[in-house]
């Protein structure tokens, strides 16, 4: 059995404090490393896409269609880039942070789906500047392998 997925979660409820910044490097390290990678992008201002020159089409699926529709799949999130083993599920500009299911499992249990372990060894969660069920779903989402340090 392939263990669970190495899972980061970059975060600070203040924005502009270079949390893209920092998740989109550690991506692209991870990717050069030849780690597959997949890089969340939880904050609604989508700068991960920005970051990595993917051009998203408007109604495209996003990471968000997690939080409001139960039939939705993060694997229908994500996109390649230019980087070999860096894959993007990307944001929607248009998600209200307030809005969504209130299931601070919701993120975990996608990371967890067969898909998902299968394709990937490392995981960048880019969190947003706010305590809602966003961020709430990226703590618990994220693992550590180091002793109780997350």
């Amino acid at each position: 059995m392939k263990p669970l997925v190495h899972t980061i979660a970059v975060s600070n409820r203040k924005g502009g404090t270079g949390k893209t910044t920092v998740a989109v490097n550690l991506a692209a390290e991870f990717a050069a490393a030849g780690r597959r990678v997949l890089l969340v992008d939880l904050d609604s201002q989508s700068h991960c896409a920005v970051g990595l020159g993917v051009k998203m089409a408007r109604g495209a699926p996003t990471v968000h269609d997690i939080f409001r529709d139960a039939a939705a799949t993060l694997q229908s999130s994500m996109r390649a880039t230019a980087y070999p083993f860096l894959s993007l599920a990307s944001a929607d500009p248009l998600f209200e942070h307030g809005s969504g299911f209130r299931d601070q499992g919701l993120l975990s249990r996608a990371l967890a789906e067969p898909a998902i372990t299968a394709a990937f060894d490392q995981v960048i969660l880019d969190a947003p500047p706010s305590l809602d069920i966003l961020l709430l779903n990226a703590l618990p989402a994220a693992q550590s392998t180091g002793r109780n340090s997350h």
